[in-house]
């Protein structure tokens, strides 16, 4: 009866001291590990009571880090603190649909505190998807790409909606739109059309000169000869030059201009021959 008393006493200190054996008691006591933290269940994580906590655990086959209210299912912020994080192979953020492929997916904005910044991307419509970068959660610029058109939009925006210009800007680039290899500040391949062009010249090179007294204007028979040799006027390109080269259209523009001054003066000298010719012939008339 002895020996059954003290086995009995033995085995309840013992459950004792296995049962103070938790989680609680080996943390109190400071004590640390050498091995792999293993969590294979979710528990009775739902009954644990009504107030917030960090979980850790594995469900349906995947692993959990939660910091939210068991019994409401609230979600708190979960702060990873650090200069590095890094995962061995993929990140899904907030419930993301793994793609098998890429290493960070989040279903939602990802958003930056620089400078009061941020940037998103957002499924508009089916089909159509676009990043978006704005200030103090107001739309800025977005780019759009239409996978049934194959076609990449630039925008810019106002907070009222409203387009506004988007600006292009590099310190030493060209920018080419439908040009593989631009070879000036902006390459198109195709037609451009506005409904105004401007181009900036220098005024001195304006053909204004043409009109100026000391202007030496060639001959009309000198322009016969050199018409007669390169088959174009003076000072104006070839058909094979502009085949070669193109033409600048501010340059042609300047040419075309003086040649029309040109003819102008031409005409001005002829009527004035004309004039004096008529006033020749009605003396003789009167002879």
């Amino acid at each position: 009866m002895k020996k059954t008393l003290s086995l009995s006493l033995l085995l309840l200190a013992f459950g004792f001291i296995v049962k103070a054996q938790n989680l609680q008691a080996v943390t109190d006591i400071g004590n640390t590990t050498n091995n792999a933290l293993f969590i294979n269940g979710s528990g009775k994580y739902n009954t644990i009571g009504n107030y917030n906590g960090l979980m850790l655990y594995f469900y349906n086959g995947a692993g959990y880090v939660d910091v939210m209210n068991p019994s409401t299912s609230v979600f708190s912020p979960l702060w990873l603190r650090g200069s590095t994080i890094q995962t061995n192979n993929r990140l899904l953020i907030n419930n993301a649909t793994d793609d098998g492929n890429t290493a960070l997916l989040v279903n939602g904005n990802i958003k930056t505190n620089g400078y009061n910044y941020r940037a998103f991307t957002a499924d508009l419509v089916s089909g159509y998807t676009t990043i978006d970068i704005s200030e103090n959660n107001n739309r800025r610029a977005f780019m759009g790409y239409s996978t049934g058109s194959n076609i990449v939009t630039f925008g810019a925006v106002d907070d009222n909606g409203t387009e506004r210009g988007l600006y292009l800007h590099r310190l030493s680039g060209n920018v080419g739109i439908g040009a593989y290899n631009p070879q000036s500040k902006l390459a198109v391949a195709g037609t451009i059309t506005a409904h105004r062009v401007r181009v900036t010249t220098n005024p001195a090179d304006w053909p204004d000169y043409v009109f100026h007294e000391n202007y030496s204007l060639p001959s009309l028979q000198a322009v016969k000869q050199y018409v007669n040799t390169h088959k174009h006027l003076p000072d104006i390109p070839s058909a094979g030059e502009v085949e070669k080269n193109g033409q600048d259209l501010g340059e042609m523009n300047k040419q075309l201009l003086k040649k029309v001054e040109e003819l102008t003066l031409y005409i001005i000298q002829q009527q004035e021959q004309i004039t004096a010719l008529n006033e020749r012939l009605k003396k003789v008339e009167k002879q």
